[in-house]
């Protein structure tokens, strides 16, 4: 009797260890500025709200970085997890999807000599507005693009850096790297030259942890990472990094 007593015992405590060390997720991504970045505090705007999320629910991060094609061989074959991927048919297959991390929608930078209220894609016509070459921006201005002034640069970069010199009078890009660039790379003087133009026409582009479904713990750490999303939710802590993230204001 008295052997399983101590057995018993002894067996709550490992439960109990176990569960006092928690588990540990091995997270693999790309540099991505300002979302994933190694230089950064946190590593990121998203990679630090992945983290805490896990955190939450007493899981702990390893993130490490390679290119995404190594990540998602990482994903299919070795257990890893990862971030900053958006749904489509091909990886729906292979992996599982947590609840939306992020949804960026591109919007409209101006200087703030801009004063023209953008309400309708015909309010565009006449507009020097600089793009991206390769990227598309939703189907509303990629249907309307040959009535549109448009100039296309090799980089969101060079871009603001074309907006500043009133070289054209508008660019469409990410908030978040709007924010980034503009205090890492020019002058705050530069910066404060800065505006948003609100406007209706732009998609949100999802994004979301991943894991293979051939990984037994796969949907087990995404249920975690869901409830330890919904914590940063409910108490602000999301809403406050990504509204800092796409704030021109320091």
């Amino acid at each position: 009797m008295i052997l399983i007593r101590n057995l018993v015992w002894f067996l709550s405590g490992l439960c109990f260890a176990g569960q006092a060390l928690g588990a540990s997720v091995h997270l693999m991504v790309e540099d991505y500025p300002p979302y994933i970045n190694q230089q950064a505090e946190k590593q990121g705007i998203i990679t630090g709200v992945v983290v805490d999320a896990f955190a939450r629910v007493n899981v702990a991060s390893k993130v490490d970085f390679k290119s995404w094609s190594e990540v998602e061989r990482a994903v299919d074959d070795d257990k890893a997890l990862s971030f900053m991927w958006n749904k489509n048919k091909r990886l729906m297959k292979k992996w599982l999807f947590s609840k939306v991390i992020y949804q960026q929608k591109k919007q409209l930078l101006a200087t703030q000599t801009f004063n023209r209220k953008i309400d309708h894609l015909h309010n565009l016509r006449g507009i020097h507005i600089g793009l991206v070459k390769g990227l598309t921006y939703g189907d509303d201005i990629e249907g309307y693009r040959r009535k549109l002034k448009l100039s296309e640069h090799v980089s969101d970069y060079s871009n603001l850096k074309q907006l500043l010199a009133k070289q054209q009078q508008l660019m469409i890009v990410d908030p978040a790297l709007a924010v980034y660039l503009s205090s890492q790379f020019f002058k705050p003087e530069q910066k404060q030259q800065l505006k948003f133009v609100a406007s209706p026409f732009f998609d949100e582009v999802s994004y979301y942890l991943v894991c293979a479904k051939q990984y037994g713990n796969c949907l087990n750490y995404i249920k975690k990472f869901n409830k330890g999303l919904a914590m940063l939710n409910k108490d602000g802590t999301l809403s406050k990094v990504f509204q800092q993230a796409q704030s021109l204001s320091d």
